[in-house]
């Protein structure tokens, strides 16, 4: 399932509004504090989109 939302966030963040783009990179960086995502995780998700430069990274 976390592989699953992985590609809905990818996909969000190459195609999604600004508003949709923030709201996944919070959502992202949550499941990152709790241990769902690792950095690479993270990583993988934000290579290849607009968002890549700000890199999820908390």
């Amino acid at each position: 399932m976390l592989q699953t939302l992985e590609n809905l966030f990818k996909k969000i963040l190459h195609i999604g509004t600004e508003k949709e783009k923030d709201n996944v990179v919070d959502d992202i960086k949550t499941y990152h504090e709790l241990d769902y995502y690792s950095d690479s995780n993270l990583r993988d998700i934000a290579d290849d989109t607009p968002r890549r430069n700000k890199r999820l990274y908390l």
